[in-house]
């Protein structure tokens, strides 16, 4: 998966993104699951990174397509 579309995932407004605890020894890690640019459910290995009071960049670690359980939960409210 390029990084240039796993990186839409953040603008679907649907997306959510959890920590993960169990990639975050060295830095805080996160997972997002939303729809790309592409119309694709991916799942998105991440960090965010503070650069000022009003800005973060996101790093994008690694994403791939979702599994057909975790296409399932899309969406479902929590």
């Amino acid at each position: 998966m390029a990084f240039d579309e796993a990186a839409t995932v953040f603008k679907d407004p649907k997306a959510i993104s959890i920590f993960d605890p169990d990639h975050s020894e060295i830095e805080d890690r996160w997972v997002a699951m939303g729809i790309s640019e592409k119309g694709r459910l991916l799942i998105v290995m991440h960090t965010f990174r503070e650069e000022s009071e009003d800005a973060v960049t996101i790093r994008v670690i690694s994403s791939r397509q979702t599994t057909k359980h975790e296409t399932a939960s899309y969406g479902e409210p929590t």
